[in-house]
């Protein structure tokens, strides 16, 4: 019980759901592409402050590249392990080289589910792909098959260490909660998808809330800046604190309203202001 209500209360419960099956999967005219979009970094000469400052945000870190750094739960034999309503099953977590090279440090992290009954033992196992939650109260992790996106079934939540993954029902080994672009289109600034649900182009996303998930697509900025404009030109980029009240709360409300009743456009398709 303890474990199904801490479930319902973490961040992402209603979002990584085939419930957004109706959710358009296409890239609407107009919305962000890989081809707009320069990144972070190309922010940071003009910007130093501000980035440095940024990047320590639970926006920010909103969905990250799992790796050491990244996930919160411990992988240190006895704290690893996550035990169900149902004495045969549990999930163990596990980290393991990359490589065998001398000095090479980095390191794969895996979830294996372990069902032992009378005719034996069965396991499963999936990698820590992407990190989801900027780590406040909790995150939640998902991993890739192909060019399709789930959920793990264990997630970590501070104050009591690994749990259920919202969704997911405990005492059962099952990984195939499906992550739609709704739930993306929150904790990431972009992802591209593909026709198929919870399927996406594994080389066209950029994780976390970038700086231009609220100031728009930056390539025309930075090249306006770098050609040196002329004063009083536009400079091409978005200020959110210019916005009229609405289109600020547009803003906000894009990921803070809840997951909606229905989709308007296709995901990735809002343009901020």
């Amino acid at each position: 019980m303890k474990n199904f209500f801490i479930s319902a209360l973490v961040f992402l419960a209603g979002y990584a759901t085939g419930s957004g099956a109706a959710l358009a999967q296409s890239t609407a005219p107009g919305a962000p592409t890989q081809s707009n979009l320069v990144g972070d970094d190309a922010c940071r000469s003009c910007h130093a402050e501000q980035f440095e400052t940024y990047h320590h945000t639970a926006h920010y870190l909103t969905s990250r590249v799992a790796d050491a750094s990244s996930i919160l739960g411990s992988f240190a034999p006895g704290q690893n392990i996550f035990r169900t309503s149902d004495p045969a099953l549990h999930f163990e977590m596990d980290e393991k080289p990359l490589n065998t090279k001398p000095g090479g440090n980095q390191k794969a992290f895996f979830q294996t589910s372990v069902l032992e009954t009378s005719k034996g033992k069965t396991t499963q196992t999936e990698s820590f792909d992407l990190v989801v939650g900027g780590g406040t109260k909790g995150q939640t992790y998902f991993y890739w098959k192909d060019n399709k996106l789930f959920q793990l079934p264990v997630s970590y939540w501070r104050t009591i260490g690994w749990i259920n993954s919202p969704g997911y029902p405990d005492g059962f080994a099952i990984f195939n909660r499906s992550v739609n672009a709704r739930c993306l289109e929150c904790h990431a600034t972009y992802f591209q998808p593909l026709p198929e649900q919870n399927t996406y182009r594994r080389d066209n996303y950029v994780l976390g809330i970038g700086c231009e998930k609220c100031h728009g697509p930056g390539r025309d900025h930075v090249q306006r800046e770098q050609s040196k404009r002329a004063a009083g030109s536009p400079s091409a980029i978005l200020n959110p604190a210019h916005f009229s009240r609405e289109r600020q709360l547009d803003l906000c409300a894009w990921c803070h309203a809840g997951l909606g009743i229905r989709s308007i456009l296709p995901p990735f398709s809002y343009t901020p202001g």
